[in-house]
């Protein structure tokens, strides 16, 4: 679908709903998610005017601000406003960019339109900061941060840095940064194991925001998932001193 693209129709909402609330044209069930509508509003379209890809963010707002308005509402019938507005919603939200989106998964579910408008500012913020940090920057804050990670979880032998190279003649960086780890899937084939992240050397400010916010959580489900049997090391030469270690599955 066109709404998988960088000029998706769908990214032009916020100020059709902006423009729409000021004429007095966008209806709402109820009265007191007006504000909520146009506070959710203005932060996509700042957002955007930054130049930040707000399209995952306009996965749940599209859907939330759509069901504000009324439906079988005969005192409330839809203006040519909100039919445009609905117009471009649902081809957007039964999208495979939409489907596949990552979005709550990655930043919680909120509770209605006060708790999405909590969340976007949050991941706004996010967004302003990956802009304001080097890829140098990042990359020690998230050394920092697996180093720190790895004291509370030793045995899942967690490192940090690149597979990939610097090609000379023309130039070409295919490095891919992530944090590594010994922990493997029980069906794991090659010596296959589990990290985080797979992101270019330009794009280390994204994986500092993902390695900050997830990282710990993560390496806590790999260490209860060892414990269960459920994951396996693939080596355990990292272990050194820790006592009673896991031993090497067959």
């Amino acid at each position: 679908m066109a709404h998988q693209h960088a000029d998706a129709p769908i990214r032009s909402m916020p100020k059709l709903v902006l423009d729409a609330i000021r004429a007095g044209a966008f209806l709402v069930r109820d009265e007191a998610d007006l504000g909520l509508v146009r506070t959710a509003s203005r932060i996509v379209s700042r957002a955007d005017a930054a130049g930040h890809d707000v399209m995952p963010i306009l996965v749940d707002y599209a859907a939330m601000v759509d069901g504000t308005m009324p439906r079988c509402d005969e005192s409330k019938p839809w203006t040519p406003q909100m039919s445009a507005i609905h117009a471009l919603v649902w081809p957007f939200i039964a999208s495979s960019y939409s489907l596949n989106s990552t979005f709550w998964a990655e930043n919680g579910r909120p509770d209605g339109l006060a708790g999405l408008i909590e969340v976007m500012k949050a991941w706004v913020a996010a967004r302003e900061s990956e802009t304001a940090t080097t890829p140098d920057l990042a990359d020690a804050d998230i050394r920092a941060e697996m180093d720190r990670v790895n004291t509370l979880f030793p045995r899942l032998g967690m490192s940090y840095g690149y597979i990939g190279n610097i090609w000379w003649g023309p130039y070409r960086d295919d490095r891919s940064f992530r944090i590594f780890t010994q922990v493997q899937s029980l069906d794991a084939r090659h010596g296959e194991t589990l990290g985080m992240g797979d992101h270019v050397h330009a794009d280390l400010p994204k994986l500092r925001t993902m390695v900050n916010a997830h990282l710990e959580d993560w390496a806590r489900g790999l260490d209860t998932e060892l414990t269960a049997g459920t994951k396996r090391l693939r080596s355990t030469h990292h272990l050194g001193a820790i006592a009673a270690p896991l031993p090497r599955a067959a």
